[in-house]
């Protein structure tokens, strides 16, 4: 779980990173669909880390329950 929230930080860094990148590229008058796919790849990357943190908290109360 830990790893998992390590990444997920990291993934909200570079998120933030990106929005810059692309405010600086609309400014320059350039075009931002760079920055802006890197920001809709890590989001994926994000929703499938969380879906694996949902799986494994379920398996791990359902260990408990047992």
């Amino acid at each position: 779980m830990q790893d998992f929230n390590f990444i997920l930080n990291h993934c909200d860094r570079t998120i933030e990173l990106y929005e810059k990148v692309e405010k600086e590229l609309i400014d320059k008058n350039l075009s931002p669909n760079s920055a802006k796919w890197v920001q809709e790849e890590l989001q994926r990357i994000k929703c499938l880390i969380q879906g694996y943190q949902e799986a494994e908290a379920k398996e791990m109360a359902n260990y408990f329950n047992q």
